[in-house]
């Protein structure tokens, strides 16, 4: 499975499957919007560093459900 087919099966094809697509699966306006915004982009990162990949930023119902804290933030060095 390529990693397009791999996205397309967690979301439009998922969507569809349960028959929500008209609501759900992918980013279009008048749909819903949950969102999980990755510190790497894995439809370009080599392969070996998909998996360290992390959450960032998760959006729920169009609230800001959980954002990663950095060193920065949490006042470490």
């Amino acid at each position: 499975m390529t990693r397009d087919e791999a996205l397309r099966s967690y979301t439009g094809a998922s969507a569809w499957a349960i028959f929500d697509d008209s609501v759900k699966g992918s980013i279009t306006v008048g749909k819903l919007a949950d969102i999980a915004v990755l510190s790497k982009d894995i439809m370009t990162v080599a392969e070996d560093e998909i998996r360290s990949a992390r959450v960032d930023l998760t959006i729920l119902g169009g609230r800001v459900a959980f954002r990663r804290e950095t060193a920065n933030e949490s006042g470490k060095q």
